[in-house]
């Protein structure tokens, strides 16, 4: 997972999107990071962007960034995001949904990690995407799939990855976290995509619902 090289590295500031720096995307330690770095795991064909779409001052993404990138990436044609944030705030989820409504095409695919909370979460809930929590009892590539779930859950997946390699730091485990679980869900929706680039996010479920019911607890 050493030297990863990026696609587009692209930053928000002042509403624009502007260009980073070229280095590798493994010069440091960070969140996007350890979520490439799991998704590379299961995955090796993946090819990466980063967008950083939070304020640094306050630590935090306004819902006019995260639609100014989602914008941004169906303009590049970019086939699945990876979404590790989210709003539980009903003001801000219905202005976010009637976007998403809008906006969210069918050859573009959104994995988005609910709140840590598993409360209803906006974009995660949204049905044009796939929400995703973890369980703490599933490790590695281990995962459920959910049908018809009241707060739009679609994907119960490990949160429990060993990843090495990742730049001057020792081999880590990483918690069971919401957003530690959706890039294990990316990887395998981008190995569909690789087959299939047009198929549905129902065709998605219904082929990982599939596979669960016939290796059960022994998924890999």
């Amino acid at each position: 997972m050493n030297n990863v090289k990026l696609c587009y590295d692209v930053k928000i500031k002042r509403n624009k999107i502007i260009k980073k720096s070229n280095k590798n995307y493994n010069n440091y330690l960070n969140h996007g990071t350890i979520c490439s770095s799991i998704i590379s795991k299961y995955n090796k064909n993946v090819v990466f962007s980063s967008i950083d779409i939070i304020n640094r001052s306050t630590g935090k993404c306004s819902i006019d960034n995260l639609i100014l990138a989602i914008k941004w990436c169906y303009r590049k044609k970019i086939d699945i995001l990876n979404i590790s944030l989210g709003t539980i705030d009903i003001r801000d989820i219905k202005f976010l949904n009637m976007f998403l409504n809008k906006y969210i095409k069918k050859n573009m695919k959104i994995v988005a990690a609910f709140d840590n909370s598993n409360v209803k979460t906006s974009p995660a809930s949204h049905y044009k995407i796939l929400g995703v929590v973890t369980d703490h009892n599933l490790t590695n590539s281990k995962f459920i799939v959910k049908r018809n779930d009241e707060k739009g859950i679609d994907f119960i997946a490990s949160g429990k990855h060993y990843i090495n390699n990742l730049y001057n730091t020792n081999a880590i485990i990483t918690p069971p976290k919401n957003s530690y679980a959706a890039p294990l869900i990316t990887s395998l929706v981008a190995s569909l995509i690789s087959i299939n680039p047009k198929i549905s996010i129902k065709e998605i479920k219904e082929h990982y619902f599939e596979i669960m019911n016939k290796k059960g607890d022994n998924i890999k």
